[in-house]
């Protein structure tokens, strides 16, 4: 736990060191831009391959030898590593396309630079894919702290990378930080690994009964991930055409959210799913819902007080954590008014990483796909109907009230098909 809140602690200050240096200028808007390029695929990766792989590689463990099971996770990587080549040379040739789709209110330096940027940080995916399946592979292994550690690597290395290089060549060491962070993390988990990886070897492993079972049941998955990701495009699409700074003060509130759900409920996450994983997988239902239960309450009693706090001085909030060089009293409004309606999510954010879990656990990713893709529509059509009114602060409660809706229907029907 320590080292996962060591990591979003990091994670903030590489916030505030650009807040300080640029603010809600353009600069940053543009390295946010193209950070979501890498960054989409990793949470494609992550949310997609991540939670099928787990369940399959421990059952591999728990009935086949070490080297027999290791073909698995040699396969997957291999795969991975060849998918995400492909797609990060289509992208460089189309990234000026891609800023276009992504940030059409870009205009002039605004758009050069976040190509400039996407270019850049787009070798950075290979790595973050790989460190999917290697972070994984250690939770199978019940190795969390190494996992934890990798994050913390991660995040050092784009602070130390920001602060020694920004005053040579400015935002571009924010994105040369993330291509070292992502080769780092990699390393980090690959150590951790030991003597284990030596098993880990170049094979597609089309053929392999585990390999085509894992393929069926992320292909829903992955196409609901890439879907609900939409809503977060069109939200960057919706922001650029706002004034300069709505698209920062979005990612600046955002981080003041996460950073108490990614230091608990999604700590937490990660440690339960393994758990969960079990028990679905010795069919003892009444423990697996009396665990997610406990777990629930318990996550919900220590996110919602957060969250009132949060609302309510959300102001004072971004004056203490950000407001200071570049970063001027424009820039607290930008970002305390998201701020407050990203607040009110709060507990539906938390909720729903361990409603997740439970059904990745059960294998059912049909389930919370289908429900994902209707909330991400309810949530397109309240952006747009918001932002005219509220400015960035819509797309905060927009979001807010989808994720709200997601796990209200999402606990319904988990009731349903697990033991009161």
């Amino acid at each position: 736990m320590a080292i996962t809140i060591a990591c979003k602690m990091l994670g903030f200050l590489e916030k505030q060191i650009l807040a300080y240096f640029y603010g809600t200028g353009p600069e940053v808007e543009a390295y946010l831009i193209g950070l979501s390029v890498p960054m989409l695929l990793l949470v494609l990766a992550q949310e997609a391959v991540g939670p099928v792989f787990l369940p399959l590689f421990t059952e591999s463990l728990r009935t086949k030898t070490s080297k027999r099971a290791w073909e698995f996770p040699s396969s997957v990587t291999t795969n991975l590593v060849l998918f995400f080549s492909l797609v990060i040379i289509v992208l460089w040739f189309c990234a000026p396309y891609l800023i276009r789709l992504l940030a059409p209110g870009f205009k002039d330096d605004r758009f050069i630079l976040s190509v400039r940027l996407t270019r850049l940080m787009l070798p950075a995916s290979v790595f973050l894919g790989v460190s999917t399946i290697t972070y994984q592979t250690l939770n199978a292994y019940k190795r969390f702290a190494w996992p934890a550690l990798g994050e913390v690597t991660f995040k050092f290395i784009i602070v130390l990378t920001l602060l020694i290089l920004n005053p040579v060549v400015g935002v571009f060491a924010a994105g040369a930080g993330v291509c070292l962070a992502s080769a780092g993390r990699v390393a980090v988990h690959l150590a951790s690994l030991g003597k284990r990886s030596q098993y880990l070897r170049v094979m597609l492993g089309w053929r392999q009964p585990t390999t085509r079972k894992m393929g069926r049941m992320m292909l829903p998955l992955f196409v609901g991930i890439a879907f609900s990701q939409v809503d977060g495009v069109i939200d960057n699409m919706l922001a650029s055409t706002l004034c300069q700074g709505s698209i920062a003060g979005l990612s600046y509130a955002r981080k003041i959210v996460d950073l108490p759900i990614l230091a608990i409920p999604y700590a937490l996450g990660i440690v339960i799913f393994p758990y969960f994983s079990r028990l679905a997988a010795r069919e003892d239902w009444a423990e697996l819902a009396q665990l997610f239960r406990d777990a629930l309450r318990w996550m919900i009693l220590v996110v919602t007080p957060i969250a009132f706090l949060i609302a309510v001085a959300r102001n004072p909030i971004v004056m203490l954590l950000f407001q200071r060089g570049e970063f001027d009293v424009l820039s607290t409004q930008l970002t305390a008014s998201p701020l407050g309606f990203y607040a009110l999510g709060m507990p539906a954010f938390a909720a729903e990483i361990l409603i997740m879990q439970a059904y990745f656990s059960m294998k059912d990713t049909f389930t919370p796909i289908l429900i994902g893709v209707a909330c991400v529509l309810v949530n397109i059509v309240l952006t747009i109907l918001l932002i005219r009114i509220l400015g960035n602060g819509g797309i905060a409660l927009a979001l807010a009230f989808s994720k709200t809706l997601k796990v209200i229907l999402l606990l319904a029907l988990l009731r349903r098909r697990l033991p009161a």
